[in-house]
């Protein structure tokens, strides 16, 4: 049976002051920044996208990067790009690369040791 699925990891989140909601009017949101993450039986393989959402502290409205204004999607891009993608999201990546380095020379030795023996038994 094979685990698999995708989640999300907050990489910021910060509070808004200057930005008015748009239900209620009020000045206090905060924005978060998420990657979304491919996982194999828990452990991270690799991210595939990053997402924003601005949330109001009073009413609890929650926008979505697609519902933004144009002219405030440009500013996000710069706000999404500061927040780094971390470096452990790609561990499974790692793990499956050392995993065929290991097949790899383990088929190599094998097969120098089948040579060894047929050539000197």
């Amino acid at each position: 049976m094979i685990i698999y699925g995708w989640r999300a990891k907050i990489l910021k989140e910060a509070p808004l002051t200057n930005i008015e909601c748009e239900n209620c009017k009020e000045c206090a949101s905060h924005i978060g920044i998420a990657s979304h993450y491919f996982h194999l039986f828990w452990i991270p393989c690799f991210p595939y996208a990053k997402g924003v959402v601005i949330a109001c502290n009073y009413c609890g409205k929650v926008t979505n990067e697609k519902q933004m204004s144009p002219d405030f999607k440009s500013k996000i891009s710069e706000i999404k790009a500061a927040a780094p993608t971390p470096k452990y999201l790609f561990s499974g990546l790692g793990i499956l690369a050392a995993l065929a380095c290991f097949i790899a020379f383990s088929s190599y030795n094998t097969g120098q040791q089948q040579k060894n023996f047929l050539g000197s038994p």
